[in-house]
């Protein structure tokens, strides 16, 4: 059972109406929330200190405040996303509320009182994303002081060689280091790697040209790889001739750590920013669609209840009782997804075998109506993570294959794990229809269905690929193409060959 908490929201209202208006919306959508009315100012911050809410919903004229004051939160409260609501559409109120640090603003009337709910998900959604972003760039200043500290505390190695490129003379900071293990020696009579090579060639270069030069150049190690920024510069006798080189090396190996890492954050910074805009137009698009349908239908509802057409009257209901069920589920699979990384139970080990049964459990009806034979590797292999999220994986992968078996006449899952360099990799294949490669990109879309007539809305391979990438892993498609059947590997981290805890006792 995935682990559902209520929203805690705190509404700012001081006309009751209105008030009864939002919670009315709130209790009709089905969300699972707790709502602490205030009517004022003083109560908002007294019981945002006491209570911090998950969100606050906000009246900008408040008896005793307007915006944009009344969006400063207890300081003690820790911050929230705030939603405002006006009376007026003023832009410039707008304006003025969103730079003060409102994440959304509606002017208020029956729809919008009536479209709280989604207003809700939508920035508790937005909000997730921020946290993720303010927590990215938090890390990049932390790269860049440690990539400043580097900088400050780096030794510089300097030394000598004659034509030969043998050392004449070296400095080395380290306290361990004794001169006489290199003077006389060449480079790569003291070590063979192609960091050596390197070192030795940029030597030559300055030999043979007299011309100073600077390279950056890596020395692998047995744990772990020194980067060394080395200038190089022609040494001359009194008559202008070169007699050897000399070298100055500063090591960079954590300045070289520290932009790889400012790099991965940007990436991630980056791939965080694309999910947010790839979600808000996935979100709009796919809730517009039941809206529209709601919208038409009430019209028509209206004028059948006037000419007293009770058949076309139910039938008015029937589509906006779809349209609004679709609604919901769309709304219930975007908490789904939002929370995946954000409500996390305590991560434990589980055999393979053990998180796989408990998926099959889950799905056997779709497994035994379709005559699908499960084969489960008896390799030992441990997981690590949420047990509730690692079963979410194998269940809608299963579920998936299942459902997307076509005419097979003797449809067949198999559930594996193999070996890849220094990495496991599970895979779950099925003989089914088959993805067309050009479309093997979109599956893990959200809300992205490749059968629009098929079961569900589209969400199960986008949480599936969330989970994976919360649990450290990655995911990926295989198809050869239609009736080629399909097999999605992923990895995940921590996961290990031996015996779990369940297996021992």
């Amino acid at each position: 059972m995935i682990k559902s908490e209520p929203i805690h929201i705190l509404l700012v209202e001081d006309d009751p109406a209105h008030s009864e208006a939002v919670r009315r919306a709130l209790k009709a959508s089905g969300m699972n929330v707790v709502v602490q009315p205030a009517g004022t100012l003083k109560e908002y911050r007294e019981l945002a200190a006491a209570h911090p809410p998950d969100i606050a919903i906000m009246d900008l004229s408040l008896p005793d405040g307007r915006a944009p004051e009344v969006l400063i939160s207890p300081p003690e409260a820790g911050p929230f996303p705030i939603v405002v609501m006006s009376s007026q559409g003023d832009e410039q109120k707008a304006v003025e509320a969103m730079k003060a640090g409102a994440l959304d603003y509606i002017v208020k009337s029956p729809e919008a009182f009536a479209g709280m709910p989604r207003a809700v998900e939508r920035v508790l959604h937005g909000w997730d994303i921020l946290q993720e972003r303010k927590r990215a760039e938090e890390a990049l200043r932390e790269s860049e002081e440690r990539f400043r500290v580097a900088l400050k505390n780096s030794s510089i190695i300097v030394a000598m060689v004659d034509r030969d490129l043998r050392y004449t003379w070296i400095y080395n900071p380290h306290p361990d280091f004794n001169p006489m293990m290199v003077i006389g020696k060449r480079d790569d009579e003291l070590a063979k790697n192609d960091g050596v090579n390197r070192l030795v060639h940029l030597k030559e270069q300055v030999i043979e040209t007299g011309v100073g030069m600077r390279a950056e150049i890596a020395f692998p190690l047995t744990e772990r790889i020194l980067t060394y920024d080395i200038t190089a510069e022609p040494l001359r006798d009194a008559t202008g001739q070169v007699m050897g080189v000399t070298t100055s090396a500063m090591d960079i190996t954590e300045r070289k750590l520290a932009e790889e890492d400012i790099r991965r954050k940007a990436k991630e910074l980056q791939e965080k920013n694309e999910e947010l805009t790839r979600s808000t137009h996935a979100v709009s698009h796919d809730l517009r669609s039941p809206l529209v349908t709601i919208q038409t239908f009430q019209g028509h509802l209206e004028k059948d209840i006037r000419s007293q057409d009770a058949a076309r009257v139910e039938k008015d209901l029937g589509y906006i009782r779809n349209a609004a069920d679709k609604m919901g589920r769309l709304l219930d699979d975007i908490r789904r997804l939002s929370r995946v990384g954000r409500i996390i139970n305590p991560s434990e080990e589980a055999p393979l075998q053990a998180i796989v049964k408990e998926a099959l459990d889950l799905v056997a009806g779709r497994i035994s109506r379709r005559g699908v034979k499960v084969q489960v590797t008896e390799e030992s292999v441990v997981l690590y993570g949420d047990r509730t999220r690692l079963v979410e994986i194998f269940l809608n992968l299963v579920d998936n294959a299942a459902k997307f078996m076509g005419d097979q006449p003797a449809p067949r899952v198999e559930i594996g794990v193999e070996q890849a360099g220094e990495e496991l990799v599970l895979h779950v294949r099925d003989n089914g229809i088959g993805i067309d490669p050009e479309l093997q990109s979109l599956v893990f879309g959200l809300f992205h269905k490749l059968d629009p007539g098929s079961e569900g809305e589209g969400i199960g391979l986008a949480l599936v690929k969330r989970i994976v990438e919360v649990h450290g892993g990655r995911i990926w498609v295989e198809s050869e193409g239609p009736g080629k059947g399909t097999t999605f590997r992923f990895t995940l981290a921590n996961m290990r060959r031996g015996v779990g805890r369940e297996e021992r006792t």
